[in-house]
């Protein structure tokens, strides 16, 4: 007896349990009562439905959607969550243009980290290139204009007379002039549109600043073209040397926007010294970025570069004169 009690203190409690749910149905049965059945186990919880894109409709699994990549977020925020939201965004833009713009200054690396694959943390090139010339192109249209110094630029005069400088650094110092009488032997629709670029030249002046950034975003192509041209011998496809290049233009308007911002001082010496600086550091940056890049010795990089000055400068002068011809057409 007593070693049944040891066993039965020994057993484990599902089957005292047992034991004890056993003896209380023998019993009842004993008594003619009959027993109760056990509760029926509870149905499980209903699964909630999976979550969907609200632009794609596919299954949601993360903070992303897998297909679109758009964010899951609340359709109607409350005004907390709108003004956190705004805050995010506005913080990460801003924080991307800084980083960008921090890293474009150091000649190549932007575009290897572009080609590395280290990304998320830039504005894509051609992001970069449109930004930069936009603000060039809107602080260049709020500066002052400088009067041209005597002896150099270009002046389309009433009547069709041309005045073209040639510069101090010329024989005379003085302005040659082309009247309307030398202006015969052009073709007739030039001296009409110098004509009418005479009556007009804000008008004029407006409609070559307003094409001029059309004419800088058709020559990054044909720069890559050349890029690759020079490096030919490298395997890179074309679209890391259109990175490039899109790099390489975006510090040009950079420089161009810190030349604009140094007429603003509107000291003669100031602004020499910042155009000057302004001038010299885009060749800089493009040797020093072609090296960084495309790697090799600084003799044969120094030589590719000139060569890729001068295609670029005769592509620049070939489109400058279509793009003025045209528009005197128009005029």
């Amino acid at each position: 007896m007593s070693g049944a009690s040891n066993e039965t203190r020994g057993a484990p409690p599902d089957e005292h349990d047992a034991a004890d749910a056993g003896m209380e149905h023998h019993h009842a049965a004993a008594a003619g009562i009959e027993a109760a059945p056990p509760p029926a186990p509870m149905p499980p919880a209903p699964a909630a439905p999976p979550r969907a894109c609200a632009n794609c409709g596919a299954a949601l699994d993360g903070r992303f959607c897998a297909r679109c990549g758009q964010e899951d977020r609340r359709l109607d925020p409350t005004f907390g969550e709108l003004l956190h939201e705004i805050g995010a965004e506005v913080t990460n833009v801003d924080g991307r243009v800084a980083r960008t713009l921090r890293t474009l200054l150091q000649p190549g690396r932007l575009t290897l980290e572009w080609i590395a694959g280290r990304r998320a943390a830039y504005l894509p090139p051609l992001r970069t290139y449109l930004i930069v010339s936009v603000v060039y192109f809107f602080v260049s249209a709020l500066t002052p204009d400088v009067p041209v110094r005597r002896g150099s630029g270009f002046q389309v005069g009433r009547g069709g007379a041309v005045q073209v400088g040639v510069g101090s650094g010329g024989s005379q110092g003085e302005i040659v002039r082309t009247d309307r009488d030398d202006t015969d032997s052009l073709p007739a629709f030039l001296r009409e549109g110098l004509e009418n670029a005479g009556r007009d030249q804000a008008g004029f002046q407006r409609r070559v600043q307003e094409h001029a950034p059309k004419l800088f975003f058709a020559l990054v192509p044909l720069f890559g073209l050349f890029v690759a041209l020079v490096y030919r011998g490298r395997r890179r496809r074309l679209p890391q040397h259109l990175w490039f290049a899109l790099h390489v233009h975006a510090f040009g308007f950079v420089a161009l926007t810190v030349a604009e911002l140094g007429t603003l001082t509107g000291v003669p010496a100031v602004m020499g010294v910042v155009s000057a600086i302004a001038a010299l550091s885009v060749p800089v940056y493009l040797v020093l970025a072609m090296h960084a890049v495309y790697g090799g010795r600084w003799l044969p990089t120094l030589g590719r570069a000139a060569a890729l000055g001068v295609l670029y400068m005769t592509a620049m002068l070939v489109a400058s004169s279509v793009m003025l011809v045209t528009m005197l057409t128009l005029a």
